[in-house]
């Protein structure tokens, strides 16, 4: 389950991981994305792994939380994948507002989706939220994220693995 999946990169990842190790397994991934133009994307580079849930919405599958827990029930992801959105949190917008701005609150929604895969009989699902480093700019919002989640953020150094780009943070559960 990708929530706020971009351009399909999930897809594409599991997939050459299959590939690489021959691995022979039906490999489907549902993804959310908001964006048209990312989810046209995501189509191209996931292929026929990747399946785009509607409404493309976070918050409308909150509003339908019967319909999201019923879904979850059947389907039983195994791993859940989150990157929420930064432009909220991020040093590059000075005027962000934290996980109060109107695009990194979708964690909230994310959250929630989360929980209720949990209630619903995912419990061994396992879990990835990825976005950039936000610990000096919003510390409150940094020790809520990393308190709600229960896992202390990794690092990942992106210069060492493509130059140029900026620190990204992942909570794994």
């Amino acid at each position: 389950l990708s929530l706020c999946g971009g351009i399909g990169t999930v897809a594409l990842a599991a997939r050459q991981v299959c590939e690489l190790f021959r691995l022979d397994v039906e490999l489907r991934v549902y993804e959310v994305e908001i964006h048209s133009w990312a989810r046209r994307l995501g189509e191209q580079l996931g292929g026929a792994a990747i399946k785009h849930k509607e409404p493309h919405d976070l918050w409308e599958w909150v509003e339908r939380e019967e319909e999201m827990r019923a879904w979850l029930r059947v389907v039983r992801p195994q791993w859940m994948v989150m990157g929420f959105s930064c432009q909220d949190v991020s040093t590059a917008f000075k005027r962000g507002k934290g996980l109060q701005g109107p695009k990194s609150s979708v964690y909230f929604a994310g959250r929630m989706i989360h929980r209720w895969a949990l209630e619903e009989g995912c419990a061994d699902m396992d879990s990835t939220y990825e976005c950039t480093w936000f610990k000096e700019k919003h510390p409150r919002d940094w020790r809520y994220v990393t308190e709600d989640t229960g896992c202390e953020p990794q690092c990942l150094q992106a210069e060492k693995v493509a130059p140029a780009r900026r620190k990204r943070a992942f909570w794994s559960t």
